[in-house]
């Protein structure tokens, strides 16, 4: 998977087992000194609970470097277990002009 900075991108992650009774859940996505974290408030999860989403603003992506590769780890809390994902890897590629795009210019 490939991620550009500026954009909005929407961050899928698969999971083996149902997660849909998580307590809490936090998305780790990290890139050189650049930390985002998501909680489960701004998560997404299906229906199955095998898949949580989130949306990544501009300013988020804004953030992270080009060409590099970002790490993303999910991390989530079932009664007294917390379990978590290996970390996986997102490359940044490259964005000419770095500002937010907005309708008004």
């Amino acid at each position: 998977m490939n991620m550009i900075p500026g954009t909005t991108p929407t961050l899928t992650v698969t999971l083996d087992e149902d997660i849909s009774r998580c307590s809490a859940a936090e998305l780790c996505i990290r890139c050189d000194k650049v930390t985002i974290l998501k909680t489960l408030d701004d998560l997404t999860l299906s229906g199955d609970g095998t898949q949580v989403s989130v949306t990544l603003s501009q300013a988020e992506t804004l953030l992270f470097p080009d060409n590099r590769t970002a790490l993303v780890q999910l991390r989530v809390l079932i009664g007294a277990s917390v379990l978590a994902t290996n970390v996986m890897q997102i490359s940044t590629k490259e964005l000419l002009h770095r500002k937010e795009l907005t309708a008004n210019g």
